[in-house]
């Protein structure tokens, strides 16, 4: 089953690579490399083509991989020192009205409405940072910042049925007039959503090779003595 995941997970790196097109730097060169040892072992390392750096959706088997490539079990903390990135544009839009209501000269009441238009644009490929992650037997959920502020997050998910599902962002949907999709809350304002075509999710920065690594001895023999 393990090397089921792994085969799907080199499959989708060739795949997301193919279609979208993401920048990476050039591939490492192959290297061969021969040790051999005093007691007659020789280990041969393959290096094979690879990506030193490249980006890719993040998906429930990469978090996992994630998950057990450090030593502490908790990932919770771990999970905030790697770079995430948006896949696709955001458009954020709210309107509210402040009132500045006063006395004018003469005993005037004053009855003055601010409206406000507020637009957030988080633009596709902004670097994020997650703040802090959840799972469940169900799904699991990253909130990630684009901005300094912590407080302005976004929440993506995965559900847990699927290793290879990605993490999308979660809204309520509410179809509106053109790309409007739904509402979120973000920084504890209610905003609309806008974006175009396929529905965001997040990607990770990855570098990723595969080594081939090879152990040949020749067996000495063992003599009964008596």
């Amino acid at each position: 089953m393990k090397t089921i995941r792994i085969l799907g997970l080199i499959l989708s790196v060739v795949t997301f690579v193919t279609v979208i097109g993401c920048k990476h730097s050039d591939p490492i060169v192959k290297v061969e490399k021969e040790v051999v040892y005093q007691d007659r072992v020789t280990e041969v390392i393959k290096e094979v083509t690879g990506t030193p750096e490249t980006i890719m959706p993040l998906t429930p088997v990469i978090l996992q991989r994630l998950r057990d490539s450090g030593e502490e079990a908790d990932i919770s903390e771990r999970i905030t020192k790697y770079q995430f990135l948006l896949f696709g544009r955001i458009n954020l839009e709210r309107e509210y009205i402040e009132y500045n209501d006063g006395l004018l000269d003469g005993g005037t009441a004053k009855f003055e409405n601010v409206r406000t238009r507020e637009n957030i644009i988080i633009n596709d490929q902004t670097e994020g940072q997650v703040i802090s992650y959840r799972a469940t037997r169900n799904e699991t959920t990253l909130h990630l910042c684009f901005e300094n502020d912590n407080n302005l997050q976004l929440v993506f998910y995965a559900e847990g049925t699927s290793p290879d599902e990605f993490f999308y962002l979660n809204y309520t949907e509410s179809y509106g007039p053109g790309d409007e999709k739904g509402t979120l809350m973000y920084g504890g304002e209610l905003y609309k959503l806008k974006y175009n075509d396929r529905r965001p999710y997040i990607l990770i920065k990855l570098s990723q090779r595969d080594i081939e690594r090879i152990e040949s001895r020749t067996a000495s023999g063992r003599k009964v003595v008596y």
